[in-house]
């Protein structure tokens, strides 16, 4: 009994190390994003200089901590995303790449008469603000899902967890994730993080 005890009581301490470590990190990824984003985006003459902003980070399909959302009010947004020493090596570009958010409408995959090719049925109001925002969704655990698409490449969606399912928040479906497609049957976001240093943060 006493062995059983004291391999929880183990179990907890590990659990609560790796918390307080992972709380650690991405208290440091914020502190250094805020910093970039006081350089970038708050010069003298810079036009968002007198907005307010908000920085949340999001997880990939394997709840790793890989980007962030920078919400800027009134109307702007920047999604950027965690480099891993490899890409920087390579590619020469630095800790975070940006991508500017741009207007955007809700819209579905539906498929067409003929039953072979998928189109796009956008509705709802444009957007100026982030996917996440215009669905109210900030307080919870935010995702951005990489979908490997023959048809079109790598696709990105913001969602956020529905039980076993994520809903998708860019057509409002809730689906199941799979990794790999051969058809664009989900609804995904204009993005493409480029490594390039021009999009560092």
């Amino acid at each position: 009994m006493k062995k059983i005890i004291l391999t929880i009581i183990c179990l907890m301490l590990v659990a609560t190390i790796s918390s307080c470590n992972s709380a650690s990190k991405l208290k440091k990824h914020e502190k250094k994003i805020e910093e970039l984003v006081e350089l970038r985006y708050f010069s003298e003459n810079s036009k968002y200089k007198d907005y307010k902003y908000e920085i949340y980070p999001i997880y990939n399909e394997n709840d790793e901590l890989n980007y962030f959302l920078i919400e800027f009010e009134p109307d702007f947004f920047v999604y950027v995303r965690k480099n891993t020493i490899k890409m920087k090596i390579l590619t020469g570009i630095s800790d975070y790449t940006r991508e500017e958010g741009e207007i955007w409408r809700h819209y579905k995959r539906v498929l067409r008469e003929n039953g072979k090719k998928y189109e796009s049925k956008y509705f709802g109001v444009e957007y100026s603000c982030s996917h996440f925002k215009a669905a109210g969704v900030l307080e919870e655990k935010l995702y951005i899902l990489m979908v490997d698409c023959q048809e079109y490449g790598g696709l990105y969606i913001p969602a956020v967890k529905r039980g076993d399912k994520f809903l998708n928040l860019v057509s409002l479906e809730e689906f199941v994730y799979v990794k790999t497609v051969e058809k664009a049957d989900y609804s995904w976001m204009e993005m493409g993080f480029s490594s390039k240093k021009y999009f560092d943060l």
